[in-house]
């Protein structure tokens, strides 16, 4: 009798265990699945652990592809053209390098009027010229372009009926007509009263000039309403003291 006792000993469901280490801390069961029979042939249960605790599931980072796979109809990505809008009439200033335009008739030789009180530049329409000597001066009008591919309007004074020159005007028209063929940029001396012209140093691409747009064109948007052509011109009025 005693060596039956025994055996059945033996065959007792083993004890679930009692360490921390096997079941986690108290009151955290996540480390713990299934209890099942065991395979051992002694009997008794075992128990199967997570590894780790239970998590929420991490979505995955990747990109949706099909939001971002280019469409068969992409005209979107068609190159634009600048439309031409403004031209101003000015002199670069010292640090942007230039270009004149090569051809003599990208430019025009007129009279100008500089009024001085609201620094702009007008030209004068011939049929007024006597009304307006004294103020207006002979200059030639040069298309330039910097290297943003941006127009403007030169202007450089011609030399007087006798053929003088004024020193301003004449170092201008020097670098002007090395811009034709160089970047160049000008910077004023006025010590000497003089513009002075400086190369540029490195190898810059030729100028991009506009194919789709002509002189007069240019001309026409930078004078748009800067016209003198009528004796009674509100800008004659006011330099006569009339307005």
């Amino acid at each position: 009798m005693t060596k039956r006792k025994e055996i059945l000993s033996e065959t007792e469901p083993t004890q679930e265990p009692k360490s921390p280490s096997d079941t986690g801390a108290p009151g955290d069961e996540s480390r713990i699945t299934s209890l099942k029979p065991s395979s051992d042939p002694a009997g008794g249960f075992e128990h199967t652990f997570n590894l780790l605790p239970n998590e929420p599931q991490v979505k995955s980072k990747g990109l949706d592809l099909a939001d971002l796979r280019l469409d068969q109809n992409f005209d979107f990505m068609a190159p634009v053209k600048k439309v031409i809008t403004h031209v101003p009439v000015r002199r670069p200033s010292r640090q942007t390098f230039f270009r004149i335009h090569p051809d003599e008739d990208q430019s025009l030789k007129t009279m100008v009027l500089e009024f001085e009180e609201h620094q702009e530049t007008y030209i004068v329409h011939p049929s007024v010229y006597r009304w307006v000597a004294g103020v207006a001066v002979a200059k030639v009008l040069f298309l330039g372009i910097t290297r943003s591919s941006d127009l403007f309007i030169l202007p450089v004074r011609l030399p007087d009926p006798d053929g003088r020159w004024e020193p301003w005007s004449k170092s201008l028209m020097a670098g002007a007509e090395i811009a034709k063929h160089k970047w160049v940029k000008i910077v004023s001396n006025r010590g000497q009263g003089v513009y002075e012209t400086f190369e540029a140093e490195g190898n810059i691409p030729e100028p991009d000039w506009p194919d789709d747009v002509t002189f007069n064109d240019l001309i026409t948007i930078a004078f748009e309403d800067r016209v003198i052509d009528t004796p009674d011109h509100p800008v004659l009025l006011k330099l006569k003291g009339k307005l």
